[in-house]
């Protein structure tokens, strides 16, 4: 409905906001500066009245210089928010610049000291700032969900974000360090709902990646995958919706999905939108839903909405697309998307596979489906021996 597809449309300021130089002695420290880059890009989202592009956008920046404008028309952002981060024991110094993009001048540029226990009201300042440089107007839920890190114990955050870091590299040593800190944050405080989410995604994505590699790192075995996604993820997200970040409400709707719930997962994603409307992962999910329900024109608008906010990281919102052309038989479209999305990323081939293959069956192209087949099947590590096996990644 068009009430519905309101925040997608993209006519309001946009940000991005660069990683955060660590100017701390310790190269050890780079996953406090990557924290606050993303924590301030984690707030900024939560306004509805601005575009924010996603931090693995934003952080393919990360250590190149790189001209301001050129960024700015990568990215299509008219604002860039850059600085740096210095911790030595208990205190913190944090430098920003807010620049216009269009012109590369500066609009401002602060310094922020404080101690460790000051981090987040620092965090907090240069947030409010950027609300009154842009001349933002909040409404009630966003002003009190800007200033919510989800803990007051310092101890806790920055567990969640060593955490966090891991879980970014996608690795099997980044899983394995993200479980013993996300664990720690939850243990340091039982009620830091956005740190038992993580923890909550962090096991899905295991589960449902098709990377041993990822399961090993929560040392899952292969054959235990399936109850690991049943078993361990649901009673994360039990304790996460407690107090649901927007995170958790994503989750849910997969889990909702995988039930063939469509109404409640669409419900899920919807309240998930709401609270974050700058995650490009949740259009992500959206669109999936939309599109397995047959609301094919929605899923489109939302698969594009996820890559205009991550335009680095176009594979997953192709994929999307080519998906929702289907139903309405676009097949030539959806493949011409299949195939930009295999160039950009020839690690998912085999999983593209499979939409190529029912592409071809559609078309009569026997042949060529059957070999796309193949290339699913032999892609995935269990073995596909019937449809409820395709279900588990297609519901």
């Amino acid at each position: 409905s068009k009430e519905k597809m309101e925040y997608l449309l993209p006519e309001k300021p946009s940000i991005a906001v660069l990683p955060f130089d660590n100017m701390s002695e310790d190269p050890q420290q780079e996953y406090f500066s990557d924290g606050i880059s993303e924590d301030i890009i984690t707030d900024l989202s939560k306004i509805s009245d601005l575009i924010v592009i996603a931090r693995n956008s934003s952080f393919a920046y990360k250590g190149k210089s790189l001209d301001i404008q050129q960024i700015g028309q990568d990215l299509r952002v008219r604002y860039l928010l850059e600085g740096s981060v210095r911790k030595a024991g208990d205190k913190v110094r944090i430098n920003a610049q807010l620049i216009d993009a269009s012109s590369g001048h500066h609009l401002w540029a602060d310094r922020y000291d404080g101690r460790m226990d000051d981090v987040f009201a620092l965090q907090d300042k240069i947030t409010r700032k950027i609300i009154s440089a842009l001349a933002l107007k909040l409404t009630a839920n966003e002003e009190k969900a800007v200033t919510d890190k989800g803990t007051d114990n310092l101890q806790a955050y920055d567990s969640f974000l060593r955490g966090w870091q891991g879980y970014r590299m996608m690795t099997k040593e980044g899983f394995a360090e993200a479980k013993i800190h996300l664990e720690n944050a939850v243990e340091r405080d039982h009620e830091f709902t956005r740190a038992y989410a993580a923890l909550a995604v962090l096991y899905w994505k295991a589960v449902q990646t098709a990377s041993p590699e990822l399961r090993e790192g929560l040392g899952i075995k292969n054959r235990d995958a399936r109850n690991a996604v049943r078993n361990k993820p649901h009673f994360l997200l039990k304790k996460a919706m407690n107090k649901p970040t927007a995170l958790a409400h994503g989750l849910m709707s997969q889990f909702y999905l995988f039930r063939y719930q469509h109404d409640e997962a669409l419900s899920e994603i919807e309240q998930a939108v709401a609270m974050d409307p700058n995650d490009p992962e949740l259009y992500a999910w959206m669109s999936h839903i939309l599109w397995l329900i047959g609301k094919n024109k929605e899923a489109i608008e939302s698969a594009k909405m996820g890559l205009r906010l991550d335009p680095n990281n176009p594979t997953a919102y192709l994929i999307n697309q080519s998906r929702a052309y289907l139903p309405d038989g676009n097949l030539e479209e959806s493949l011409l998307l299949l195939e930009r999305a295999k160039r950009l990323n020839p690690d998912l081939s085999g999983s593209i596979a499979l939409t190529e293959s029912i592409i071809y069956g559609i078309q009569g192209r026997n042949e060529e489906a059957r070999i796309a087949y193949g290339l699913f099947a032999k892609s995935r590590q269990h073995p596909v021996r019937n449809l409820n096996d395709i279900l588990l990644y297609i519901p």
